[in-house]
C-alpha cells in the first residue's frame, strides 16, 4: 500500500483549507481533520464535496464524451497512479491526485503537506521549455466563467480600468479533448480567443487552480495554463473550457499558502522564519461572525464563544464592525451605551445594539410606516435550481387564486435549462404583461411586488438572455404543469428580450418590498421574509420549508440528484407530494409579501414595533 504522508503531526492542506476563515482551519488542525491518516488517504482519489458545493450530477456526461479518457482509480494508490499516467503521457486524466510532502525541518513551509484533486488534467504538450508532455489542470464549476458581451466602446482612448478589465478569454472546445487536432494542431494551437467576453475572477477557483499548477511545476509538467468548465448547462462557457495563464492564479495560491502557514504556526505554537503574524486567541485565530458561519461545522461552538464575549460581530458581522473596533467599541453593550460623541456609532447601530440587549426582534426608524400601493397588485416569487434554471414563477393577485407557472421537466435540453423552461417563462411573462395591459385599459394602476429582488431580477434577465424570441403555440386554455389554467384563446407566446425585461425591472411597476421595509424597520435578527412576515401575523402552512429545503423538494419532485436529499423530514415523500408542497410554499411566499405590505400601510406596524428612540439604554 502506498500511503501518503503517514506522519500524523503534519497537516495536509487542500485548496479549500487555504481560503476562508482561518479560525476554522486552526480548529480543524487541532481536531486532526487535516492529518493525512490511513482513513483520509483511502478516499483521496475522489474530490471531497463541501456542504456548500452543489451536486455535480452531469459530470459523467461531460466525461463520457471524451475519447481515451484515463480515469484514476480512487484509493490509497491514486497519487502513484496519477504519476504513472503523467509519465505515460495520457491525453486526458480524470480523478488525478497531486501531492507534495514537506517533512522539514527546513524551509518556509516545512511541516505542511499539500494535496489537490483537479477534475481533469489535459495534455498540452508543446511547451518549448519542457521536453516531455505538459498538462493543464481543469476544474468543473457551477458558475458562469465569462461576462456578458461588453457594449461597444465610445470613441477616444480607453481608460486604464477599461484596459485592465478587457481580459480576452481563450476557449478550448470540449469536443477537442482526446481527439486529433485539425492538420495535427496541438491542443495549445486549438485555443480560440474571443474578443467580446472577459474572464470572471473567482477567488476559491483561482487558489485551487494555482495550487494544481504549482504542484505540476514541481513535477516538471506544467503547461503554464489553467482551465475551468462550467457545468451549469448554459452559455458559451458550458461548451468550452475557459483557459487562462497560470500566473495570477499561482500568485493567489502562494498568498493563501502563506496565510495557511501562519495559521498552522499560530495553532501549533511553532517557531517560523519569518515569524508568524498571528497568535492563537487573537484575530484572525479567534472567532468572529462572518458570512461563512452559516455553513460551518463549528458554528454553534463559535456562537457560544462570541456570546460569552458579547462580541460586536454578533450584531455587525464581517467588516461592518471595523470602524467601531478601531474606535474601541468591540462589544454589543459598548455600542448600546455609545452616544453622538462616537462618530463611528450611528443612531441606527446604537438602536440595533439596544434592541438585541432588550431582546426586541425589530424596531422602527420612522414614526409612520407605509407601502407603495396600486389598484391592481400582483405578488411574484420565483424558485430556481441554481445550476440549471428557474422552474417556478408563482403569482398571486389578492382576491384571486394563486397561479404557479412551473415545469417539472428535469434538467436537460428539453427540460429545465432548455425548451420546457423557455415555454414556462413565456407563459408567465405573457400573463404578467396581459394583467398590466388590462389594468392600463381600465385606467387602473398596476404594481408587481417581490421580496429581495436580486434573485428574481437575475433569473428574469438570465432567462430572457438565453431564450429571447423563442415562440410557442398554445391551445385555448393552456395550462402549466401544475394544472392551473391560463384563461386565454389559442395564441402564440414569446420569450421577451433582455431589453423588455430591463424596462420592466426599472419601472415603478416592479417593487422590492425588502427595500421598502428596510427603509422603515431595523432588526438585529435579520430581514429575511421568513423572519419579517411573522411580525405582521403571517405564518406558512409548511413552516419547516425554506429556500435550502426547497432544493430537496425539487429533487424529489423531479427525481434529480436524489442522493443529495439531506432533509430527513422529507423521507418517504413522493413526487406528487413534493410538488404540492413546493407550490404551497411558493404560494405562501407570495401571500406573505402582500401581508407585510398591508401591515406597513395599515399602521399596525407602528403599534407592534417600538421606535429606536424609545429603547432603553443599558
Amino acid at each position: 500500500m502506498n500511503e501518503l504522508f503517514p506522519s500524523a503531526d503534519r497537516p495536509t492542506l487542500r485548496s479549500a483549507d487555504l481560503i476562508g476563515c482561518r479560525y476554522r482551519l486552526g480548529l480543524d488542525i487541532q481536531a486532526g481533520r487535516t492529518r493525512d491518516s490511513r482513513a483520509a488517504s483511502a478516499s483521496r482519489g475522489s474530490r471531497m464535496l463541501t456542504d456548500a458545493e452543489p451536486p455535480r450530477h452531469r459530470l459523467p456526461t461531460v466525461l463520457a464524451s471524451i475519447p481515451g479518457l484515463y480515469q484514476v482509480e480512487q484509493g490509497p494508490d491514486a497519487q502513484l497512479e496519477t504519476l504513472e499516467a503523467l509519465a505515460r503521457g495520457e491525453e486526458v486524466i480524470a480523478g488525478a491526485v497531486l501531492a507534495h510532502e514537506r517533512p522539514g525541518p527546513n524551509g518556509v513551509y516545512a511541516g505542511i503537506d499539500e494535496v489537490c484533486t483537479p477534475d481533469l488534467l489535459v495534455k498540452i504538450d508543446d511547451s518549448p521549455s519542457t521536453p516531455g508532455p505538459t498538462y493543464m489542470p481543469v476544474l468543473f464549476v457551477t458558475r458562469h466563467l465569462l461576462s456578458s458581451p461588453r457594449p461597444a466602446k465610445k470613441q477616444g482612448r480607453p481608460s486604464a480600468r477599461a484596459v485592465a478589465e478587457s481580459v480576452r478569454a481563450r476557449l478550448l472546445s470540449v469536443e477537442r479533448l482526446g481527439r486529433q487536432g485539425v492538420l495535427s494542431r496541438s491542443v495549445r494551437q486549438s485555443l480560440v480567443e474571443v474578443t467580446d467576453r472577459k474572464l470572471r475572477h473567482h477567488g476559491p477557483d483561482a487558489v485551487a487552480l494555482g495550487q494544481a499548477a504549482a504542484l505540476l511545476h514541481r513535477l516538471g509538467v506544467s503547461s503554464g495554463l489553467v482551465g475551468a468548465l462550467s457545468v451549469t448547462g448554459m452559455g458559451l462557457d458550458a461548451r468550452n473550457i475557459v483557459v487562462a495563464t497560470e500566473g495570477s492564479r499561482v500568485a493567489s495560491y502562494r498568498m493563501a499558502l502563506r496565510d495557511a502557514r501562519d495559521v498552522v504556526a499560530g495553532t501549533l505554537n511553532r517557531k517560523t522564519q519569518p515569524a508568524t503574524r498571528w497568535e492563537w486567541g487573537q484575530w484572525p485565530l479567534a472567532p468572529r461572525r462572518i458570512r461563512e458561519c452559516k455553513n460551518c461545522r463549528y458554528q454553534q461552538r463559535c456562537l457560544e464563544e462570541l456570546s460569552r464575549a458579547d462580541d460586536i460581530s454578533l450584531l455587525l458581522p464581517g467588516d461592518k464592525s471595523r470602524l467601531l473596533r478601531e474606535a474601541g467599541i468591540d462589544t454589543v453593550t459598548a455600542l448600546a451605551r455609545a452616544d453622538d460623541s462616537t462618530p463611528a456609532a450611528g443612531p441606527e447601530q446604537r438602536w440595533l445594539a439596544r434592541a438585541r440587549l432588550a431582546d426586541v426582534p425589530a424596531l422602527r426608524k420612522v414614526r409612520e410606516t407605509s407601502a407603495p400601493r396600486a389598484d391592481v397588485e400582483m405578488d411574484i416569487d420565483m424558485e430556481a435550481y441554481p445550476s440549471d434554471g428557474a422552474y417556478l414563477w408563482g403569482t398571486w393577485v389578492p382576491g384571486e387564486e394563486y397561479r404557479g407557472f412551473v415545469t417539472w421537466q428535469p434538467p436537460g435540453p428539453d427540460g429545465l435549462g432548455g425548451v420546457a423552461e423557455a415555454r414556462n417563462f413565456a407563459l408567465f411573462w405573457e400573463y404578467l404583461c396581459r394583467r398590466r395591459q388590462q389594468a392600463a385599459e381600465q385606467g387602473k394602476t398596476f404594481r408587481a411586488y417581490c421580496w429581495a429582488a436580486e434573485g428574481e431580477n437575475y433569473w428574469l434577465r438570465r432567462t430572457a438572455t438565453r431564450f429571447a424570441g423563442q415562440e410557442f403555440q398554445l391551445p385555448e386554455r393552456a395550462s402549466g404543469a401544475d394544472g392551473v389554467d391560463v384563461d386565454a384563446p389559442a395564441r402564440t407566446v414569446v420569450v421577451p428580450t433582455r431589453q423588455e425585461v430591463d424596462e420592466f425591472i426599472g419601472s415603478e411597476q416592479w417593487v422590492d418590498m425588502l427595500k421598502v421595509t428596510r427603509r422603515q424597520i431595523l432588526s438585529p435578527v435579520g430581514m429575511r421574509l421568513k423572519v419579517v412576515a411573522p411580525w405582521s401575523g403571517f405564518h406558512w402552512r409548511d413552516a419547516d420549508v425554506d429556500g435550502e429545503s426547497s432544493l430537496d423538494l425539487y429533487r424529489i419532485a423531479t427525481g434529480v440528484d436524489l442522493e443529495y436529499v439531506s432533509e430527513q423530514a422529507f423521507s418517504g415523500l413522493g413526487p406528487d407530494e413534493a410538488r404540492a408542497m413546493l407550490l404551497r410554499y411558493n404560494g405562501d411566499d407570495c401571500r406573505s409579501v402582500a401581508h407585510v405590505r398591508d401591515w406597513l400601510e395599515s399602521g399596525l406596524a407602528v403599534k407592534d414595533l417600538p421606535h429606536g428612540e424609545d429603547l432603553p439604554i443599558p
